[in-house]
């Protein structure tokens, strides 16, 4: 029979092995959902610019896939996220910056990018930013959204 420290130590150990774990899948699901947060600006800024170089705005582009979105997948489509997505794809809009480089959350992305002055930029970012954590982030049964 086993003393209660070996015990202990081993039980230790499985923990350890399973939080190591739970932080790479977290770590996985956040680079991938900002990959795909960046996809989706890049192609919401082509459909909207239709092959100009300047974008049509007003057409309804972002709140038909905000209402296409939110029904099929849940949360995290609002229009005002999907102009976030867009504004992450403006700041960042070469395709190498999107590959694995991705070190940030999307929030932190979010944060970084330049606002509009709707939204209280260039002179401050005045836009509710939720930090990413453990206890906050989800994955919607659904598909990729945040659930804050």
């Amino acid at each position: 029979m086993r003393s209660n420290i070996t015990n202990t130590h081993f039980i230790a150990s499985i923990k350890e092995l399973l939080q190591s774990a739970r932080n790479s899948i977290y770590q996985t699901i956040n680079t991938t959902m900002t990959q795909t947060y960046w996809e989706i600006g890049r192609r919401i800024v082509e459909e909207e610019q239709g092959g100009e170089t300047r974008a049509e705005y007003g057409k309804g582009l972002i709140k038909q896939l905000s209402i296409e979105l939110t029904a099929e997948f849940s949360e995290g489509f609002s229009v005002d996220n999907l102009k976030n997505m867009r504004r992450f794809y403006l700041a960042y809009p070469k395709s190498e910056t999107a590959s694995h480089r991705f070190k940030l959350s999307y929030s932190h992305y979010i944060f970084l990018t330049p606002q509009p002055k709707a939204m209280g930029g260039p002179e401050g970012n005045k836009t509710k930013i939720v930090p990413q954590t453990d206890d906050n982030v989800k994955i919607n049964r659904k598909g990729l959204g945040y659930d804050v």
